[in-house]
């Protein structure tokens, strides 16, 4: 499959126009779970990287910030109406703000390097809680946790129908619909037997009406 100069550049971390999100779902039409994870982990090594030069550069630029400061009081200090010592110091100066407008940019580089590297860490970190979502919802029902099931299934299943449609995570999609839908019937039975207590009668319902809620939109 062939992508348009402006696919790729939304794919490019270095680009201006890389879109996170757009990048995720790349990912999920070319990598299996465990390649998605070795991405994770890849950009995790590379944030760490950056962190490591960025610390760097300020370690090997301090003792030159520390000489040239040095050297201007000194110059200071002994300033005299000598023309060639006014040019000097002028010199220096400029040295130094050279030195720092070049710090300054290398540290903005990195900076948002670093920003667009976490922003598809956690792009992927999301994508995995996805994958994971029937494992999940199917240990809080056997915990009989509905209440963490429901809100979980709540807060995903934008994403979810938003994905569905892709291979990859058709199946994760039904197979969530389908633990809650059983635990919608479970609610309803335990409204319909009424053995429970009034506090878990009030739950039962405000979960229902969430399910409800989420159906209908």
């Amino acid at each position: 499959m062939s992508f348009s100069t402006s696919s790729k550049s939304t794919l490019d971390i270095n680009s201006s126009s890389f879109d996170a999100e757009y990048y995720v779902q790349d990912l999920l039409r070319k990598k299996g779970l465990e390649e998605l994870v070795a991405v994770e982990q890849d950009m995790v090594n590379n944030v760490r990287r950056l962190d490591s030069e960025m610390q760097s550069l300020v370690y090997e630029n301090y003792s030159k910030f520390l000489n040239a400061t040095s050297t201007v009081k000194d110059m200071q200090n002994r300033l005299t109406d000598a023309h060639n010592e006014m040019n000097s110091l002028s010199s220096r100066m400029n040295k130094i703000t050279d030195l720092s407008d070049s710090l300054t940019e290398k540290f903005a580089k990195n900076c948002e390097r670093v920003k667009k590297l976490n922003e598809a860490r956690d792009s992927v970190k999301r994508l995995e809680f996805l994958i994971k979502a029937p494992q999940i919802l199917q240990t809080c029902v056997e915990q009989n946790d509905f209440s963490k099931a429901v809100n979980t299934f709540v807060s995903i299943q934008p994403k979810l129908e938003k994905l569905k449609n892709l291979p990859s995570m058709a199946g994760i999609a039904s197979d969530s619909e389908k633990i809650m839908e059983g635990v919608k019937k479970q609610l309803s039975e335990q409204l319909e037997r009424r053995l429970i207590s009034s506090e878990s009668v009030i739950q039962a319902v405000q979960l229902l009406k969430k399910l409800e809620y989420l159906k209908m939109n």
